[in-house]
């Protein structure tokens, strides 16, 4: 589904090329680009009101990237997959490095236990 933001694109190509249609005198085919790109004007503005805000990026991560193990496509974490393929199936799937992707079980259990609270941990 296009965003709001490619509804406000499509609209100012539209009444660019309503400008050319004016300077050609083509007013008929210009009045009709011009009530397209309000349409699409109309579009992005209701999808603003309805779409939540997406949520915020924070600004640093809460750990630092595990090293990257070397078996993956790359130490860029975009590039942390791995292709697998799944008992009883055929066919081959993509899921993130099992040794160096921070979503890995180890990785996430280790920050977990980081971030766990204070107010758990039972003093002697």
């Amino acid at each position: 589904m296009p965003s709001p933001y490619e509804h406000l694109t499509a609209a100012e190509e539209l009444l660019h090329k309503a400008r050319q249609l004016l300077e050609e005198g083509r007013h008929h085919a210009a009045a009709g680009h011009t009530r397209l790109a309000s349409a699409y004007v109309q579009a992005a503005g209701a999808r603003e009101r309805i779409l939540p805000e997406p949520p915020p990026v924070p600004e640093t991560r809460s750990a630092p990237l595990p090293q990257w193990c070397g078996n993956c496509d790359g130490p860029d974490l975009a590039l942390r997959w791995v292709q697998v393929t799944l008992p009883g199936e055929e066919r081959v799937r993509m899921a993130t490095c099992p040794d160096c992707h921070p979503a890995a079980p180890q990785y996430l259990a280790t920050q977990a236990a980081a971030e766990e609270p204070l107010a758990d941990h039972h003093f002697a």
